[in-house]
């Protein structure tokens, strides 16, 4: 009886279901072959377009200054009336060059045909075919394609270029898929592209009086409609193959569906009461002795061994001698992870002692040195102590630029009592990046490599220049310059081998942590050569406070 009374309600249902089942399927046969259809169409219009990207005479043309545009419009006339001569797949031609002037070589109006070079720049420089909506001209319909014009001999890019394709070539895509009471049509971005009544492209999708808005199989009163999307490998977005189907081509398929679907469901209900006692009576028993175990391991956690031989309770052992295993690991792991969190308390409070005892004992020891008027020595420590500081500062990645400055400025003021006389350090920073937030230990290392490799040789002279600003995408940009040897190689790709004794964060560490803290654009840019010295460009994302 439940069976019947669901069947009763659902039959509606079932019936639109096949319905929809039914086109959905041979639409999706159709939408198979019309995307093989499109990718040979792209395909041709990629050949077509070869013969711009090959021609250096085009680019020659475009790319001279000492010509006026209707000079440049006569040149490539000529090789563009040859192209067009005989060719059945495009009608016009168009070149937008890196200037936006247009060279037009198509009997539609430039007005109608090139009516949104905003979206055409847009679609072609996200790497993807320009196609616009489908319009009419002269009693005629056309859709455009566009797409980058690259010469592929020299890499240059010239502009863009579009070509002005019938929609008749569009048309005997899908033309000969049109079923009995029905007929196929493709819409672009919401809109029909192509369509067999063509007073109707260019508009938004309708069948009589309806308006269909999702993408869903609709059901009408007298027809089917369904629509999808067409795999284009994401080179065209917005491409749709919609279908409508009479549905009185389902009324003899719907009627034997039902005759036999009612046959089948007092034979499956009169077959299934004997069958149904000796399961659930197999089925049920094994159930509770796995409950029985279930509860068992909550008291006693032990891994379960399968003991049935039901496929269906199989399954259920499978799953729960999985559970059992993962949480005797889990528990084990939670032992290990406890002891281990215990060590690293343990190291942190270590950690956070042996930092300020550095502070207090470099501080100590510059005042005793100020009240024996030793200053060159209290400079030095003080710096020290600065310097550490700052390193430091409380185990945080992130300082402020003033900051990340006056580390710089403690390491230079040791630096210049070892090497006094060999540089000499100027600034200059704007003061819009001061309290911006930065990764530390960012130009300290930079400086300290130009001193160590870029001075090696010299006794005295040494400059080094360093410039901060804020950039137009309100980026930290530094710029360090200095006049040492220079180097032949880039040290982000063949890293100079160093001596083992040789400390410091290392010039790849640098980078690395740049661009884990800020994003693969950021990080340092080398320009060098022999003998000219090096200048190292260090863009960083400012940073938020730590939490």
């Amino acid at each position: 009886m439940p069976s019947i009374l669901v069947f009763s309600v659902s039959k509606n249902y079932i019936s639109s279901y096949v319905m929809q089942r039914y086109i959905s399927n041979y639409v999706g046969s159709i939408e198979s072959e019309f995307s093989d259809n499109i990718s040979s169409f792209i395909y041709r219009i990629n050949v077509q377009s070869l013969y711009f990207t090959t021609k250096n005479s085009l680019y020659v043309t475009l790319f001279n200054k000492n010509l006026s545009h209707s000079e440049k419009y006569t040149q490539l006339s000529d090789n563009i009336s040859g192209y067009l001569k005989n060719n059945n797949l495009v009608s016009g031609i168009s070149i937008i060059d890196k200037e936006r002037e247009t060279y037009h070589f198509c009997d539609i109006p430039e007005n109608i045909a090139l009516n949104d070079i905003d979206s055409i720049e847009k679609t072609v420089e996200s790497g993807k075919l320009y196609m616009s909506q489908g319009y009419e001209y002269n009693g005629k319909y056309y859709f455009s394609v566009g797409l980058k014009m690259r010469n592929y001999n020299t890499g240059y890019i010239a502009g863009y270029l579009v070509m002005y394709v019938p929609e008749s070539a569009l048309e005997a895509m899908y033309q000969t898929y049109a079923s009995d009471g029905g007929y196929v049509f493709i819409m672009h971005d919401g809109k029909i592209l192509s369509h067999r009544d063509k007073g109707l492209i260019g508009s938004n999708l309708f069948v009589g009086e309806e308006i269909f808005e999702d993408g869903s199989a609709e059901i009408g009163k007298h027809y089917l409609m369904s629509r999808r999307s067409v795999d284009t490998n994401n080179i065209i977005d917005g491409l749709e193959i919609v279908s409508i189907t009479s549905k009185s081509i389902f009324d003899k398929m719907l009627k034997a569906l039902n005759t036999f679907f009612i046959i089948l469901l007092f034979a499956a209900i009169l077959l299934s009461i004997p069958f149904s006692v000796l399961v659930s009576k197999k089925l049920l028993f094994e159930i509770e002795v796995l409950i029985k175990n279930m509860y068992m391991f909550e008291k006693s956690p032990t891994e379960y061994r399968p003991m049935f031989k039901l496929y269906e309770i199989q399954e259920l052992e499978n799953v729960f001698k999985n559970m059992t295993r993962k949480i005797n690991i889990l528990i084990e792991n939670i032992k290990d992870e406890k002891e281990k969190q215990r060590i690293a308390e343990l190291n942190a409070l270590s950690a956070q002692i042996n930092p300020h005892f550095i502070y207090n004992t470099l501080d100590s020891i510059s005042w005793i040195l100020l009240m024996k008027n030793d200053t060159e020595t209290y400079k030095i420590i003080y710096a020290l102590a600065n310097f550490f500081r700052i390193a430091l500062h409380g185990g945080m990645e992130v300082i402020t630029v003033e900051k990340e400055l006056t580390h710089l400025k403690s390491y230079l003021v040791i630096q210049n009592m070892r090497f006094p006389d060999k540089f000499e350090v100027t600034y200059d920073i704007s003061d819009d990046i001061m309290q911006l937030k930065m990764v530390k230990i960012i130009l300290q290392p930079i400086v300290e490599n130009a001193i160590k490799h870029g001075f090696d040789k010299m006794s005295s002279g040494g400059k080094i220049h360093v410039k901060g600003f804020l950039t137009e995408n309100n980026d930290i940009k530094f710029i360090i310059t200095d006049n040492g040897c220079g180097m032949d190689f880039d040290p982000l790709i063949t890293p100079k081998k160093t001596k083992k004794s040789d400390s410091g964060y290392g010039i790849s560490n640098i980078n690395k942590r740049l661009k884990l803290a800020c994003g693969e654009k950021y990080g340092l840019k080398f320009i060098s050569s022999l003998g000219h010295g090096t200048t190292v460009e260090i863009l960083i994302k400012p940073q938020k406070d730590e939490e």
